[in-house]
């Protein structure tokens, strides 16, 4: 699953948080926010801890899979 950049920085900005608050409230590793830059997957429980930090549902922070 990839998260996708812009979303998550939305979301992060009507939180008022920076990436860097978020990572550190869901006590994920900062290699967290590489990948989310690079696109590359990340895990179910990573976008979990992030999407309950952030108070959204998990599939809103997701990129849309292309058919």
């Amino acid at each position: 699953m990839r998260i996708d950049k812009t979303k998550f920085f939305t979301v992060c900005a009507k939180s008022n948080l920076t990436f860097l608050d978020v990572v550190k409230k869901a006590g994920v590793s900062r290699n967290v926010i590489v990948s989310i830059n690079k696109g590359k997957n990340i895990n179910s429980k990573t976008l979990g801890l992030l999407a309950g930090v952030l108070k959204t549902e998990p599939r809103e922070l997701l990129q849309k899979e292309e058919a």
